[in-house]
């Protein structure tokens, strides 16, 4: 189908962009409806920035090096933000090239490449922390609130805006000076309130459901007593060709003394192989997506505390029933079978939703009498996990998988208690620990749900908001 449209030259110079898909946009008539009828009083975001600007990258770093948080955009997500993802550079880079973009308690940090527009304010000190090229700090002006500011970019009004001037399609990119001419709404202060108490107690609920998370794993690994290696750490070995051919691999990664280790801690403490407690792990397939009720869960869907639903895509009951292969039942573990980053994270499925996952999603059934689906679940998260994931991954340049047989070869630490038996009980243990801070995660999701439909509403709707406009459901 072909679109046309009429563009004075005039409008070509002040928008600066000559691209046709600019004019001919889904989110224009929502975005020049709100400008012409909101008395809201709106400002650019510049306007209102005391700093706005990116980092970057030092030259010639590792970024596993150093003892101060490098932020990029895999660590800002809406209203959160992932200091677990963070990669490192040195105090002095900080307080040298990286001085310009040295973050403090009160600044915003917004993506601008890829993943465009996703906000995270820093309500506490951040500790020694920077950005690279990809993210933009924000520092706003007296009377103008992070917390306000970064729930209007992730709502709809904010989102719409950064779409349609985000340039490239394949890895879509929002300058600064176009990040800096999306127009902001001053709120009225009652409204600016309940939204800062909410993303505070988001928040809070994130920091809750992290901290219980983690002290899951590391009860998992003081028990197993074991450590990974420094991802700095380089290993030299020498194999020989009769240990390459019994194996079937050439790979250094799976011969790696570290690897050895591992295999030796986990069946001091008692292992077994998945496949001794599983049938053989199986993936999806891709459904034909719909109107539905049915989940489609693809990698990016698949967290270590639950499947993001509210990001997956729909199918029908009638696709669904078409196979059996890749319908997920309650407590199925869902485990990234491939790419690079989303390879080997996983998730237990506690939702009564009817679910299925696509391709790159492998699932596994563990018997609960020897492994707690749960508790699968956080072992194939924790470092002991993720390396061997790691070391049965096939493949290379991105395209890296891991195939139901190898995913029967994963040991799982499986402790006895004093009679010998399986320690069902210490399972459990950890498995709560994984619920509640599932718990507090799906909090923090309602959450951010209630704080954009409260901006939507406020700016779309509210008493200050535009008369007799129609949201459009789907843009």
């Amino acid at each position: 189908m072909e679109n046309w449209a009429v563009v004075r030259s005039g409008e070509l110079l002040e928008n600066q962009r000559a691209d046709a898909e600019y004019y001919i946009n889904p989110y224009n008539d929502y975005l020049s409806h709100l400008a012409k009828n909101s008395e809201l009083e709106w400002q650019p975001l510049s306007a209102i920035s005391s700093r706005l600007t990116s980092g970057h990258t030092p030259l010639r770093h590792d970024l596993k090096v150093g003892s101060v948080e490098f932020y990029t955009v895999e660590c800002v997500d809406a209203l959160a933000l992932h200091r677990s993802k963070a990669k490192k550079v040195t105090g002095d880079q900080l307080a040298g090239e990286l001085k310009r973009v040295a973050l403090r308690k009160g600044d915003l940090l917004i993506t601008i490449k890829r993943r465009i527009g996703m906000a995270a304010p820093l309500l506490s000190e951040p500790g020694p922390a920077a950005i690279n090229q990809d993210v933009v700090v924000m520092t706003p002006k007296p009377g103008w609130s992070a917390a306000v500011v970064a729930a209007f970019l992730v709502s709809r009004p904010g989102q719409y805006q950064a779409l349609r001037d985000a340039t490239e399609q394949m890895n879509p990119y929002l300058n600064v000076q176009a990040l800096g001419k999306i127009l902001v709404p001053r709120l009225p202060d009652a409204q600016r309130v309940k939204i800062e108490r909410l993303v505070k107690s988001r928040t809070d609920a994130l920091r809750d459901s992290q901290e219980k998370y983690q002290a899951a794993q590391d009860a998992l690994m003081a028990k197993l007593g074991w450590s990974a290696p420094s991802k700095s750490t380089s290993e030299i070995f020498e194999l020989s060709a009769a240990k390459l051919m019994e194996d079937g691999r050439a790979d250094a990664e799976f011969f790696a003394p570290s690897q050895y280790e591992l295999l030796d801690a986990l069946r001091r403490g008692s292992s077994r192989s998945i496949s001794t407690f599983s049938a053989k792990a199986e993936r999806g397939i891709q459904p034909v997506t719909s109107e539905g009720d049915v989940v489609v869960i693809d990698s990016k869907a698949v967290r270590e505390l639950g499947v993001a639903a509210e990001k997956a895509d729909r199918t029908s009951r009638a696709q669904r029933n078409l196979s059996l292969r890749g319908r997920v039942e309650r407590d199925d573990v869902l485990l990234n079978s491939t790419g690079v980053g989303t390879l080997g994270r996983a998730t237990c499925y506690r939702s009564r939703e009817p679910a299925v996952c696509d391709n790159h999603v492998a699932i596994i059934r563990p018997d609960p009498s020897v492994c707690r689906p749960e508790y699968l679940a956080l072992f194939l998260n924790s470092p002991a996990g993720r390396m061997q994931t790691e070391r049965f991954q096939s493949g290379s340049s991105g395209q890296v998988e891991l195939y139901p047989d190898a995913i029967g070869k994963i040991d799982v630490f499986i402790p006895l208690d004093a009679a010998g038996a399986i320690d069902g009980s210490w399972q459990d243990s950890l498995s709560e620990m994984v619920i509640e801070a599932a718990d507090a995660m799906n909090t923090a999701r309602d959450l951010l749900s209630e704080i954009t439909a409260s901006v939507a509403l406020a700016v779309e709707q509210g008493p200050y908001g535009p008369k007799g406009y129609e949201v459009p459901a789907k843009v």
